[in-house]
């Protein structure tokens, strides 16, 4: 057991709310910026690119402030929300 979290996973494990959103977050900003298309339930382009760019922000301000400010663990649970209901739409 001990093994494991020597391992790349294991330490991702150790935090695995900052490895989460670390990894997810750069993945979603980087994606707005690059974006080809958008899902049909968006109106244009544009507003897909700002809702990845706003909710893949916040999960990277989330791995950088002090886990105990309410206000950005509800902007990145917000964020996590906005995953889950777009799973469908994580595509390009």
């Amino acid at each position: 057991m001990k093994d494991f979290y020597k391992t790349e996973l294991g330490k991702d494990c150790v935090n695995l709310d900052i490895s989460l959103c670390q990894w997810l977050g750069e993945r979603m900003v980087e994606w707005s910026k690059n974006i080809n298309s958008y899902p049909y339930e968006y109106p244009n382009v544009h507003v897909w690119q700002e809702e990845l760019l706003i909710h893949g922000s916040n999960l990277l301000e989330y791995t950088i402030s002090d886990k105990l400010e309410d206000h950005k663990v509800a902007l990145a649970k917000e964020a996590l929300y906005f995953v889950a209901e777009n799973l469908t739409n994580l595509w390009d």
